[in-house]
């Protein structure tokens, strides 16, 4: 019986909202106002591994698009709106709520910490140091892969 009320129950708009504004956070970047204010804010390293955390995933499988695409930057931030946009409808459905938050924590955190242990374990990268991740520059051109 509680299964048929989760069914039931509508979409919340405010995880819709919020996952559409994550995943709009690479496009908000070249607005002129709202650019320089996230750009201020990555400054902070709590907001900056947030970020990390948020984007880089559907960025990498957005950027995997662009590729076949030859769109290097449209694709992975609208990839980045839509995946998040998803997910955010996921979190809002009481139905699979619970599955959803425990897709985000997996692929958000475990995935990136992953790659990131292997960029620093790897001979690949000599001279990798943790200052290179809160080096906002070096983030994002890595992430637009000049």
């Amino acid at each position: 019986m509680a299964l048929e009320d989760d069914n039931k129950k509508p979409t919340q708009p405010f995880p819709v909202l919020c996952g559409l504004a994550i995943g709009s956070m690479p496009a908000m970047l070249q607005l002129p106002v709202l650019g320089k204010i996230i750009f201020w804010l990555l400054h902070n390293p709590f907001f900056l591994i947030f970020y990390f955390f948020t984007i880089y995933l559907p960025w990498m499988i957005g950027n995997i698009f662009a590729q076949m695409l030859r769109m290097p930057v449209i694709i992975p931030t609208v990839f980045c709106i839509v995946y998040w946009a998803v997910l955010g409808g996921l979190v809002g459905t009481p139905k699979y709520s619970k599955k959803a938050w425990f897709y985000i924590a997996i692929a958000h955190i475990f995935i990136p910490l992953v790659y990131l242990l292997n960029a620093i374990g790897s001979g690949h990268i000599a001279d990798f140091s943790l200052q290179h991740l809160f080096n906002i520059t070096e983030v994002f051109a890595h992430m637009l892969g000049q």
